[in-house]
Parts: C-alpha cells; sequence; structure tokens
C-alpha cells in the first residue's frame, strides 16, 4: 500500500542520508589528520636537519681549529665537546 511504500523509501533515504554524512565526515577527518600529519612531519624533518647542520658544522669548525694547531683541550672547551669527541672527529 502506498503508506507503507512511502514510509519504506523515508525510513531508506534517512539510511542513505545518514551514510553518507558519515562518509563525507570521514573523509574529511582523513584529510585533516593527513595535512595535520604532514605538518608535523615537516617540522620535525625540519628541526631534524637543523640540529643535523648545526653539528656538521661544529664538526668542521673542530676539525679547523684542530688543522690550525689549536690543543684537543681547547677545541673541547670552545665547542663544548669531550677531549675524547675531539680526538674521534679529527683522526
Amino acid at each position: 500500500d502506498e503508506k507503507k511504500r512511502l514510509e519504506y523509501e523515508t525510513r531508506l533515504k534517512y539510511k542513505r542520508d545518514k551514510y553518507a554524512q558519515l562518509h563525507y565526515a570521514t573523509r574529511i577527518g582523513r584529510e585533516e589528520g593527513e595535512r595535520i600529519g604532514r605538518e608535523e612531519g615537516e617540522r620535525i624533518g625540519r628541526e631534524e636537519g637543523e640540529r643535523i647542520g648545526k653539528e656538521e658544522g661544529k664538526s668542521e669548525m673542530i676539525r679547523s681549529m684542530w688543522k690550525a694547531g689549536v690543543s684537543e683541550e681547547q677545541i673541547a672547551s670552545i665547542a663544548q665537546k669531550t677531549v675524547e669527541e675531539v680526538r674521534k672527529l679529527c683522526k
């Protein structure tokens, strides 16, 4: 009968709408999560790159001082490294 068919179609439309809303919200949430993850990854990568760059610069400075004849103890003091670390970098 017409009333039951209309009720059925109304329920079906409601379920489809809910599914579409859920699907949309899931997609938006995933995209937002990916964006946040990408930004966080870039930030971490940038920080790590800066840290590595500073360490490489410090190592180069240590080797230059060593080649210039500065004592290992002085180099360690200036570079805030141990004498052993200085020796490892210069040998």
